[in-house]
């Protein structure tokens, strides 16, 4: 799930996808889909060990028939093709992306990434849209269980894979040395601790 728990909407009945390679490599032999080259973007610095995790991905992604390569950019970069939703603006495969959830509730994750209309989405469902517009009005526990339905729905419409959670950060030390960025991304790599 996009959100963790402790979140309004997070589904303690969704487990973990299954990895298993085996069935992944007969699923692409049966699509016709081996030697189909996709390339990964990242953002190395983006959090710790970035550039590693795309490593990573582009060997699970060998392991099973595909093409795979790596293609790290650096923010601004990334960004732009982050931003390219638009039918006439080049998509890449597949990149990594964090989802931030400051309010710890579902509509930030589903409104930006799987709403129809939604800044980043990829896809347009329009049973999550309708769904969400159920949702959204909701208050407590009502409100909760209906975002908990949103991402059983959504658990089989994997358009964002989630591969981990980073720990929230509620504090930081004074010896930290960081001058926030203009575009709001927060990088690890750009971060010093004096003294």
């Amino acid at each position: 799930m996009l959100v963790r728990q402790g979140s309004v909407g997070w589904n303690p009945n969704l487990k973990p996808y299954t990895y298993d390679v085996e069935k992944a490599k007969s699923l692409m032999k049966e699509a016709g889909a081996v030697g189909t080259p996709i390339e990964f973007v990242d953002r190395p610095g983006s959090y710790p060990r970035a550039g590693e995790v795309g490593e990573i991905v582009v060997e699970s992604l060998n392991q099973i028939g595909f093409k795979a390569t790596v293609r790290h950019l650096e923010a601004a970069q990334w960004r732009e093709a982050f931003l390219a939703v638009k039918p006439d603006q080049q998509r890449t495969d597949l990149q990594a992306t964090s989802v931030s959830n400051p309010v710890l509730d579902s509509t930030r994750p589903l409104d930006v990434y799987y709403v129809c209309g939604g800044r980043y989405k990829i896809g347009c469902d329009d049973e999550i849209t309708k769904l969400y517009a159920e949702a959204a009005p909701k208050t407590g526990d009502e409100r909760d269980k209906a975002f908990q339905k949103i991402w059983e729905y959504g658990y089989n419409q994997i358009w964002y894979m989630p591969m981990f959670g980073l720990n929230w950060v509620h504090g930081a030390s004074k010896q930290l040395k960081w001058e926030p960025r203009i575009d709001g991304l927060v990088l690890f790599s750009e971060m010093n601790l004096e003294g």
